[in-house]
């Protein structure tokens, strides 16, 4: 794997809505030169690290803050601008034909993404990992302007015992789930297939198959459904 020529950027994440990076926000930047050299930009890029696959359609930043960890992009993913931090021990696994809107991924350490083929992402979703653990998101998955958090980021501690009671838990989405927009999906939660998330949900708890959930927080309100992405 070839990286191209290093300049330097003044990049803001704490600006653009996640913390801010560790350090001095001036860094070096590599182009990653794919199959038709892409235009991602790759900072903290090791030979401890991996980027992979077919981004020659994909534009954004990449910037690695750990030792491995790996990207990986199926065949013909689109994108607007992508982001992602990625610490130490992540990886991120992105299928085919994906479209990836303005995807942010924030994993902080000992995560996983697996991405299934063909999903869409529209506008600006956040998958954020600020603690281990992982988000799977299954094939034909349709997702709206949404956020998935693994993480409450702060503890909360009970007072006898001093035991922490809010650990982190990773979310996964069944094949076929559609996440409605401004929808929030947080930890531990489990999307069955074929279900769909109303916007602006608030989902706190698993959904089965063939279901729509909505609201705050969410509740089936119907069942024995699908979707589809035409208007019939």
């Amino acid at each position: 794997m070839a990286l191209g020529s290093s300049s330097t950027i003044d990049f803001d994440w704490k600006r653009d809505g996640l913390p801010a990076w560790p350090g001095s926000r001036k860094r070096t930047r590599n182009s990653f030169e794919g199959v038709n050299d892409m235009p991602v930009n790759i900072t903290g890029f090791s030979d401890k690290n991996s980027v992979r696959g077919d981004a020659s359609r994909l534009t954004g930043e990449i910037r690695f803050e750990g030792a491995g960890s790996s990207v990986t992009f199926g065949r013909k993913c689109v994108s607007g601008s992508i982001r992602m931090w990625i610490g130490q021990n992540v990886h991120v696994q992105i299928g085919d034909n994906c479209v990836l809107g303005h995807l942010e991924i924030h994993a902080a350490g000992s995560n996983r993404v697996n991405i299934g083929d063909r999903t869409g992402f529209n506008g600006r979703v956040r998958l954020l990992m600020h603690e281990a653990g992982d988000i799977t998101i299954g094939v034909n998955c349709l997702i709206g302007q949404s956020d998935f958090t693994i993480s409450d980021m702060h503890s909360i501690v009970d007072i006898v015992s001093g035991r922490r009671t809010n650990p982190a838990a990773s979310i996964s989405l069944a094949d076929h789930v559609w996440i409605g927009e401004g929808a929030l999906l947080l930890k531990g939660v489990k999307i069955g297939a074929h279900s769909v998330i109303g916007a602006r949900a608030v989902v706190t708890q698993g959904v089965p198959p063939q279901s729509v959930a909505a609201g705050i927080p969410a509740r089936v309100i119907r069942s024995g459904v699908t979707w589809r992405h035409d208007l019939v």
